[in-house]
């Protein structure tokens, strides 16, 4: 179950579940033991082939999907695969909210999301425990990253699996190798650590001819505190453990970070690193989502105004080396309110174990998450604003163990980034801010119970 207790929607997700296991053998059955495989039964792709249609709608929410990149990695292998299937996406907006799908009984039948998307859609009742039907269709949870699927077996409080991985966001360190040569100050290296960074950024913050350069943007501070893999909330005690010295390090690093003479933004571009690394060209590096980052390159050499840039890896804390930032994984699941739960099992089933759908996604650029060696090798080959990078550094770490995600997380994230702005404002000390933040966060999580 998720953080909260589940109200008359467990009826129908326990309806939905006998029903899967009475059909455990029905034809519609599903991914094989190995990767690629599609399934153990002989009959199956027959059967498939002369099954009734179904339009299976899905839910983009909070994860960006191109409707390119919809056609290519859902409808063409599902077409491809399973004939009577036709998939319909359908996005979130301000007229098919989550919300507003549960309410009129229009939710879709599967949803594309982020890891973090769980938490509300969790709160709705919506995504529907995978376990019996991972079971029912032998599906082989160990061909795919055992990370990724311990971060969202992270989110259930009895281990439930609520979605399936496709494939995960990468993050690193991007830079502008024009403002670097400009200064004289050699490339940022593989393995440098978040200390390591602020030295760097401190040669590199300068203003030459009007124009304000800056050398580093560390992100968000609750992405920065990832590298740590540091929960939000203790639901044993329903309070928040962020007055530690963990998190005292994060702070007082993220402060020395802005409090360099010229490398704190103005109050429009604060949090908005990627833009000054991008558009205004004036930041040396960012840190930060790999995915987002690249598909802005991209667009930008396809205008004929390439950048000079290149990668290296995802800073690492010095007392902590060899790990980056916890997963962030690009899911599929299934809908409590489906009609057809085995087929849309079959179809995230499919795209997640199918060698050719994984494959087609790494090639463009995305870390897949099925378990096989020579799908990374290929990594990035059909972007070709990755030609020539550093992509051996996307590879180089292995990702923090992941906290225990809980539905109150948001709470103290919130109250954390408004803290750490006060210190940055230097209208509060880093101490001061964590005791006040501790404070809030707790008032505000024994108000939500």
């Amino acid at each position: 179950m998720f953080m909260k207790a589940r109200t008359a929607k467990q009826c129908v997700t326990a309806f939905l579940l006998i029903a899967v296991l009475l059909a455990g053998c029905s034809p519609s059955g599903g991914a094989g033991q190995k990767p690629g495989e599609p399934t153990k039964s002989a009959n199956a792709t027959e059967a498939k082939a002369n099954a009734a249609p179904i339009t299976l709608q899905v839910f983009q929410y909070q994860a960006n999907i191109t409707d390119e990149e919809f056609n290519k990695y859902f409808v063409e292998p599902i077409k491809k695969r399973y004939p009577n299937i036709t998939l319909q996406l359908v996005r979130n907006s301000p007229d098919s909210t989550p919300e507003k799908l549960v309410a009129s009984g229009t939710f879709p039948d599967l949803i594309f999301c982020g890891n973090n998307s769980l938490l509300p859609l969790g709160d709705l009742q919506i995504p529907l425990d995978l376990t019996a039907l991972a079971k029912s269709h032998s599906t082989n949870l160990q061909a795919i990253d055992a990370d990724s699927v311990t971060a969202l077996r992270s989110y259930s409080e009895k281990n439930e699996l609520f979605g399936l991985p496709l494939f995960d966001n990468y993050f690193a360190t991007f830079y502008n190798k024009d403002i670097f040569d400009k200064f004289g100050v050699s490339y940022p290296k593989d393995n440098m650590t978040w200390e390591d960074m602020l030295e760097l950024a401190k040669r590199l913050t300068r203003n030459v001819d009007g124009v304000q350069y800056r050398g580093f943007d560390p992100g968000n501070v609750n992405t920065l505190a990832s590298s740590y893999g540091l929960p939000f909330v203790d639901l044993k005690t329903m309070k928040t453990p962020i007055n530690t010295d963990q998190w005292k390090k994060v702070f007082n690093y993220y402060n020395d970070v802005y409090q360099i003479p010229g490398n704190f933004p103005n109050s429009k571009a604060y949090g908005k690193g990627r833009d000054s690394f991008i558009m205004d060209k004036n930041l040396a590096m960012d840190s930060n989502f790999g995915s987002e980052v690249t598909g802005l390159l991209q667009q930008l050499q396809d205008k004929g105004t390439p950048m000079n840039w290149d990668i290296a890896t995802y800073p690492v804390f010095k007392d902590h080396p060899g790990f980056t930032h916890e997963v962030d994984v690009h899911m599929l699941a299934v809908s409590t309110s489906s009609k057809y739960p085995d087929d849309a099992y079959n179809v995230i089933s499919y795209l997640a174990t199918n060698k050719d759908v994984q494959m087609s996604i790494s090639k463009d650029g995305n870390v897949a998450t099925l378990n096989d060696p020579s799908i990374r090798q290929h990594f990035g080959e059909d972007k070709s604003v990755l030609k020539g990078k550093n992509v051996k550094a996307l590879f180089t770490l292995k990702p923090a163990k992941f906290h225990k995600a809980t539905a109150y997380d948001g709470i103290p994230r919130k109250v954390l980034g408004a803290q750490i702005k006060s210190v940055i404002d230097k209208k509060t000390d880093v101490n001061t801010a964590l005791r006040t933040a501790e404070e809030e966060a707790n008032q505000q999580l024994a108000s939500a119970k």
